[in-house]
């Protein structure tokens, strides 16, 4: 019989590793690691737990490299099956098939043998007679498959105990064995009705019932307003640590409305919440703006600046005559072309967006 079937009366010896460690290998699953006692009993009534329940005996999964994926061996035959579902369609056509061969050559306990009349009575087989002892005590059915696995996942802890040194008796200190899951205490989700663990109820409504993060007056993104003209402000990507601030606009004067986030991500987010008929629903740049309350002062570039950074080869002649020209553009569409930022937490620390027509060209930061 293959290694991975057992019958439900007697378990698998599993034995303590004595070559590379001092704990325990699975027979069936030879690419784990080892595990320690309790972890290997746990292992060991998942297999039970997961295995084919056929007449008196568990066919577990094999893992051994007799075929690629796992599967399971027939105690009948040699073919083996991946699916669980195959292999007991497999044991129904198997057993049937072995079925008939088995009760021509052994006879049934509870019809007794007949004698020929016209045989001889050297050749007749002498007919036993049960005793009432015996006849009269009923047959005891197997053992049904909740109990068996209950027996076998109880005294896996028994059967796979280390070698114990016959020469000095210790007795053994009780194992406080692990609550199992039945247990636990279960609660009831009051959104969605789900019952689940209580371990698990803080993790569920983070996940599944958490629209978003909450934008408050005291937890949200640092912005600041750098075009009031067309509603143009420097938020701050993250609440966290060091950020490059992205411009987020939001217009709601005029003719023509306008409501956008430069990232990608905010911007695919906007069109999902559209489609699914939830056409207010903003990301969290957008939403921190109703705490802006801060307006970045334009700063304008003076031609004799630049032209001692060109004198000093900070700045090309190219750029010189870039930043000018970008100035004039801005100046004619009543626009700022650069103004200083701070959204940082220490003082000192600045950060200049140079903008054009409302447009992100470049950000620079200096301390």
């Amino acid at each position: 019989m293959h290694v991975s079937i057992f019958l439900k009366t007697s378990l698998p010896q599993v034995s303590c590793c004595t070559t590379c460690c001092k704990q325990y290998h699975c027979p069936i699953c030879p690419k784990l690691k080892s595990f320690p006692l309790p972890k290997f009993d746990q292992h060991m009534a998942v297999h039970v737990k997961n295995a084919v329940d056929f007449q008196d005996m568990f066919i577990c999964r094999c893992n051994l490299p007799c075929r690629d994926p796992g599967h399971f061996h027939c105690p009948l035959c040699d073919r083996t099956v991946i699916r669980r579902m195959d292999m007991e369609s497999h044991l129904k056509l198997c057993s049937a098939q072995c079925l008939p061969a088995s009760n021509e050559q052994i006879p049934s306990p509870h019809q007794p043998s007949v004698v020929s009349p016209t045989s001889s009575s050297k050749d007749a087989p002498v007919p036993v007679v049960a005793s009432p002892s015996t006849a009269a005590s009923p047959v005891s059915p197997p053992p049904s498959p909740k109990a068996a696995l209950a027996s076998i996942a109880s005294s896996f802890s028994l059967t796979s105990s280390p070698p114990q040194d016959t020469s000095t008796q210790v007795t053994p200190e009780p194992q406080h064995s692990k609550t199992p899951k039945a247990q636990y205490k279960q609660v009831k989700c009051p959104v969605c009705s789900l019952t689940l663990y209580q371990k698990n109820f803080q993790k569920h409504m983070k996940r599944k019932h958490t629209e978003g993060k909450e934008i408050t007056a005291q937890d949200h993104l640092k912005s600041v307003c750098v075009d009031a003209t067309n509603g143009i402000s420097a938020v701050k990507r993250n609440k966290h640590g060091s950020s490059v601030p992205i411009h987020v606009q939001s217009k709601t004067w005029g003719h023509v409305h306008k409501v956008q986030c430069e990232l990608e991500e905010c911007r695919q987010y906007h069109l999902l919440a559209v489609r699914s008929g939830l056409a207010s629903k903003h990301c969290e740049h957008i939403r921190s703006l109703q705490y802006c309350t801060d307006t970045a002062q334009e700063e304008c570039l003076k031609e004799e600046t630049l032209t001692a950074m060109v004198q000093q080869n900070i700045l090309e002649e190219a750029k010189k005559v870039a930043c000018l020209k970008r100035q004039s553009q801005a100046q004619a569409s009543h626009v700022p072309l650069c103004v200083q930022v701070n959204l940082q937490d220490t003082q000192g620390r600045f950060s200049f967006l140079f903008m054009n027509q409302g447009c992100t060209i470049t950000v620079a930061s200096a301390d």
